[in-house]
């Protein structure tokens, strides 16, 4: 004969209660979402200042390469036409009709031709600074060869950007600035010596560069007039 039960929870015909009860539903709680998203949006957080600041490095590494570019074809070009001078070949500072320093000097350049032995023959080069918009300057390079009178002036510019040139003459005893009050009618010996200040508008700070102008016979007389 069958038994029915009707307590609830047990079920018909068992003799203990039946498993069957509430359910528990699966899922996060709010406070588990929220936690979770603040720990996401840190994390993006410092991943994306770790990317912006490894572009920011990069492209400062990039402008002092380009910096480093700029300088070293200015400098390295006026000292390639000092290396390249004849013995005996004097170097002149002074200033233009726009007041700003001006360098000449004879020096020895390449011939034009086909051959990949170019001879070299005398010219005189100058250096002057040129006015490029509001505040900036460049130097260009001048040359004029001395055996073909006729032949055209060849210009390069060597140095664009830049927003102040600074020139220094050593006479054997001091260092004395090309300036305007300082350039007389009163003659001067060559310089033994040059000093370069260059200022870039990417950069603050000066590039300053010293050129021997003398052979070593020449300084040792110039430091025996002096004494």
């Amino acid at each position: 004969m069958t038994r029915y039960n009707l307590q609830p929870g047990v079920a018909s015909g068992s003799d203990g209660p039946s498993p069957v009860g509430p359910r528990r539903r699966s899922g996060f709680t709010l406070v588990e979402v929220l936690l979770a998203l603040t720990l996401t949006s840190v994390v993006l957080t410092l991943v994306g200042r770790i990317a912006v600041q490894t572009v920011e490095i990069h492209a400062q590494a990039e402008d002092y390469l380009r910096l480093q570019a700029r300088q070293d074809i200015l400098f390295e070009s006026i000292a390639a036409d000092l290396r390249a001078r004849p013995s005996g070949g004097r170097v002149t500072v002074r200033l233009d009709a726009n007041h700003r320093p001006l360098l000449q000097w004879t020096t020895l350049v390449a011939e034009s031709g086909g051959s990949l032995h170019l001879a070299r023959i005398p010219a005189t080069v100058v250096y002057r600074l040129v006015r490029d918009g509001a505040d900036r300057l460049r130097m260009v390079r001048e040359v004029r060869s001395l055996l073909r009178r006729t032949a055209p002036k060849t210009t390069l510019t060597v140095g664009r950007d830049l927003t102040e040139v600074e020139v220094e003459r050593f006479d054997g005893e001091t260092w004395s600035a090309v300036i305007a009050r300082a350039a007389s009618r009163k003659k001067k010996r060559p310089p033994l010596a040059l000093r370069l200040s260059c200022k870039w508008a990417e950069h603050d700070d000066a590039e300053i560069r010293t050129y021997l102008c003398a052979t070593e016979d020449e300084i040792r007389t110039a430091r025996e007039r002096t004494k």
